[in-house]
């Protein structure tokens, strides 16, 4: 895509660095028993600069739901494109269903595999207990196929799925014009506002997907969609003003969820604004490194890294007697991060690049049969 000055190189430079950053919120909070049980174990003589230093860079890695948002808006980028380009809905169904569904039931079949071998080598072990119940049934594992019930122990971060296909789901309606973008953004800005009158503002209230969709979600995807048709809207900053920038709003966004406690609307509000200043204004030059754009395999690393981050917990609980608690090093957490996306690289080869190669051979196929069409 290079339409409206956004280039699929920019899109997906923030997919890598917004699915690598939740493999780095994950890691630490699986391998580091966390900031605050170390200053609540010790005194204020047994902690040094060093200690508070080190916990101030870890709390860098505390805006993983945040970075998920930021995938929501890019989706909202990227499907106001697609809609833009066709508006054929069978077609626009298709090419979801072949780019996501597949890699996702790969995952869901990779996590009960997981949850099996689990059981059968420790069957006290925590992973055990709590996912047997999930992928003991073909009922389960089906709902989970589904979108049902997405989130386990072995699958957190499934949470952000089903918002991401209900939104696809209503894609060929909610953005089939300009105008109609626009109309629906303001509607989701009313349904957020009522949301945090209703509700309050954490995200994701209620006990309802939907309801969380229309006062939470919709506004993140929309913001992206609209970005996509108005960004030349949005000021064209120089390099160096756009890092000063970004540097704010993630302070922002950091200090707001320090405030409230957690998540909510006025972080991911700042997160929205990041991101569409992003799409918009991420110097060329960065987005184009190779070795730091990840993008081509983001949603592998999505949808696949927890499992792998359960399994070396796993192995180090089982065979060393290693638990999180265990854990003191404020940075020995990052050893996992390797493997972990290096087994999400071999994954991808294994499904998304075959969805990926068979999407383009279709896109291929079908550009020949309009220029054949088009042929007088």
């Amino acid at each position: 895509m290079k339409q409206n000055g956004i280039s699929t190189t920019s899109l997906d430079f923030l997919r890598g660095i917004a699915a690598v950053y939740v493999v780095v919120n994950h890691t630490r909070g699986a391998f580091f028993r966390g900031g605050e049980k170390v200053i609540a174990e010790a005194t204020t003589a047994h902690l040094g600069i060093y200690d508070y230093v080190a916990l101030s860079l870890l709390q860098l890695t505390s805006l993983g739901t945040e970075f998920v948002i930021l995938f929501f808006c890019v989706s909202g980028v990227a499907m106001a494109h697609s809609i833009s380009e066709s508006t054929n809905v069978t077609r626009f169904y298709t090419k979801r269903i072949i780019r996501i569904w597949p890699s996702y039931a790969a995952a869901v079949v990779l996590a009960g595999v997981a949850c099996w071998v689990f059981t059968a080598i420790s069957p006290t072990n925590t992973f055990s207990n709590n996912c047997i119940t999930t992928f003991c049934s073909a009922k389960a594992i089906g709902e989970m196929l589904i979108y049902a019930k997405t989130s386990t122990i072995l699958t957190p971060q499934f949470w952000s799925l089903p918002y991401e296909v209900i939104f696809y789901a209503f894609c060929p309606i909610l953005l089939t014009t300009r105008r109609r973008v626009t109309a629906v953004l303001g509607l989701s800005v009313v349904f957020t506002i009522a949301g945090g009158l209703v509700f309050g503002i954490g995200l994701n209230p209620s006990s309802s997907i939907f309801v969380n969709f229309l006062i939470c979600a919709l506004f993140w995807f929309m913001c992206g969609a609209a970005a996509y048709h108005f960004i030349d809207r949005v000021p064209s900053l120089s390099p160096s003003t756009f890092y000063l920038v970004s540097v704010i709003a993630l302070a922002a966004a950091f200090g707001l969820k320090k405030i409230v406690g957690g998540s909510n609307a006025f972080s991911s509000l700042v997160i929205v604004i990041f991101a569409v200043n992003c799409v918009r204004n991420i110097p060329p030059s960065l987005a184009s490194i190779k070795l730091l754009n990840w993008g081509f395999f983001s949603y592998s690393i999505y949808i696949f890294h927890y499992i792998f981050i359960a399994a070396i917990s796993f192995i180090l609980s089982t065979s060393y007697g290693i638990e999180k608690t265990d854990i003191h090093n404020y940075f020995a957490w990052l050893a996992a991060i390797p493997p972990v996306l290096l087994a999400c690289w071999i994954l991808y080869y294994c499904v998304e690049k075959h969805c990926n190669d068979f999407l383009s051979r279709l896109r291929s196929s079908k550009a020949i049969g309009d220029q054949l069409t088009a042929t007088p």
